[in-house]
């Protein structure tokens, strides 16, 4: 049922009106002010899904962005990526869905630059980055998060670009849902859905909707790809 669920909010994604998503941007208005609050960590701001609490930063990444970034940077997986700890499901084997974005032993993002308040990979960032902080709910409304770069003035093109690219990611995210879904089948059981500590030893298998992974975590130096099938 989940499943169809998914299947009919594709087609509404792929039908919204990206005139009147951009109008609303332009309402709320929006101007990047360097300060590196979104690459970052605020204990005050966790997000909570199904009793999880993440961090606020701990961005999901489509397997496509990870790409981008490798391709651009000559990165290994796991240089630019991590497991995505806070959406697990424990059965024989630890099962992990996705990565999000690697993070420094402080929170911060691995590809923020402390010194200068930028992303190293801008121009190559994640297309949930390039929204933020505006996103779409279900049914095409426009979702304001915390940003200290809000109500500044936004030209009419740079709005309707971020319409658009709001409306590309929210069909590529359902899409990954969808494809995530079909691929792991029976073993998707979201009542088992858990957050997993960092432990030495910990091994876990991610699956990103294309390709699973089978990776081990060690004190000191973090995760390493053991097995990708």
């Amino acid at each position: 049922m989940l499943l169809e669920n998914l299947k009919s909010q594709l087609v509404r994604a792929r039908s919204m009106e990206v005139k009147d998503i951009s109008n609303n941007i332009r309402e709320v208005g929006f101007k990047c002010m360097r300060c590196g609050w979104c690459c970052c960590p605020d204990p005050d701001f966790e997000i909570e899904i199904m009793d999880i609490h993440r961090p606020s930063n701990a961005i999901s990444v489509l397997p496509r962005d990870i790409r981008v970034i490798q391709d651009a940077t000559g990165y290994n997986l796991l240089d630019v990526v991590e497991p995505d700890i806070y959406s697990c499901i424990r059965g024989e084997k630890t099962l992990a869905i996705g990565w999000i974005l690697k993070r420094k032993p402080d929170g911060t993002c691995m590809f923020f630059d402390d010194n200068k308040n930028i992303c190293g990979i801008y121009e190559h960032r994640p297309l949930i980055c390039m929204c933020f902080p505006f996103f779409l709910d279900g049914s095409g409304m426009l979702e304001v998060r915390h940003c200290y770069g809000t109500h500044q003035q936004i030209e009419g093109i740079d709005a309707l670009e971020s319409g658009q690219r709001l409306v590309r990611y929210l069909t590529s995210k359902i899409e990954h849902y969808i494809a995530i879904w079909e691929g792991l089948g029976a073993e998707l059981d979201l009542d088992k859905l858990s957050q997993v500590r960092l432990e030495h030893g910990l091994v876990l298998q991610v699956f990103d909707g294309e390709t699973k992974s089978t990776v081990k975590y060690s004190d000191g130096t973090g995760f390493h790809l053991v097995q990708d099938y």
